[in-house]
């Protein structure tokens, strides 16, 4: 016959008296990991990208932003620098944050543009390891800009890349405004507001204006937009030709688009949804005022 084993003794609860106690002391050790999970962000080097938070991201967005401004720029190649903008994101299952992004559209006269990548990539700095491989979705070049910033180019159409550079998801300060730098600023471009006096149009909406510093620090990158006002302009290459100079390489003159490079002066006229932008961007080889 046999015999049923004997049921496990139940685990007994602590005494009430000690539970307030043990509560205390859970409190007091969540609030230690806090204290020095705060001390190493502040005072550690980063070993993880939340170490960082947004604000402290962004100079090296912009750093990195102005490294391919350099690296890009010659003569058969017509840069515009992109807005920089953010976006909500989770840091983790709790905890929002927002990722930083800012972008440098390159245009040639080539269709290819994998030569593109391969000289961005041999002229941004050494510790970027930077490198051109072919993916999933085609050729690409991949960076590290350092602070667990990634830097990425893709091919974007004929003659086209785009470069972008991303923070990923990071904490935001309580403290931070994240639009401050998407406001309009007044200043005025002279190669801008010449070419709408070229294009015989008398006013236009000021975009918003970027600056990025570049590698040497006697120079910085400078991009504003103009929306021209009234009707679309239909032949922006030949409204623009007067601006044209011995040193001018026009790499793309269409109908919806015009893309000129003089000098320093990256001009770019394009056509969305029926209305004309005017974009200068003022490259590494213009001396700041």
């Amino acid at each position: 016959m046999d015999v049923p084993a004997p049921a496990p003794e139940p685990t007994p609860a602590p005494p009430k008296w000690r539970r307030p106690a043990l509560v205390a002391a859970s409190a007091c050790w969540a609030l230690l990991l806090v204290v020095l999970t705060g001390l190493s962000i502040r005072d550690d080097e980063p070993t993880v990208r939340e170490q960082r938070d947004i604000v402290q991201a962004r100079p090296v967005v912009e750093r990195t932003l102005g490294h391919l401004v350099a690296a890009a720029a010659g003569p058969e190649a017509v840069l515009e620098l992109g807005d920089l903008w953010h976006e909500e994101c989770k840091v983790n299952p709790v905890l929002t944050g927002a990722r930083l992004r800012g972008e440098l559209i390159v245009r040639t006269a080539g269709e290819d543009v994998r030569p593109v990548l391969e000289s961005v990539a041999r002229r941004l700095p050494a510790e970027y390891r930077a490198g051109v491989g072919n993916g999933i979705n085609g050729v690409r070049l991949r960076a590290d800009a350092g602070e667990f910033v990634s830097v990425r180019g893709v091919p974007d159409g004929p003659g086209r890349a785009i470069f972008s550079v991303d923070t990923g998801c990071r904490v935001v300060p309580a403290d931070a405004d994240l639009d401050a730098h998407l406001l309009p600023d007044t200043a005025r471009e002279r190669d801008l507001w010449m070419a709408l006096w070229t294009l015989d149009r008398d006013s236009a909406e000021i975009g918003a204006r970027v600056w990025v510093p570049c590698p040497d620090p006697r120079t910085t990158v400078r991009r504003q937009h103009l929306f021209v006002a009234g009707d679309p302009v239909t032949a922006p290459g030949a409204a623009l030709a007067a601006l044209r100079t011995a040193e001018t390489t026009v790499v793309v003159d269409e109908p919806d688009l015009y893309a000129a490079r003089t000098g320093p002066v990256n001009l770019v006229a394009r056509t969305v949804d029926g209305q004309t932008r005017l974009s200068v961007t003022l490259d590494c080889t213009q001396p700041m005022d």
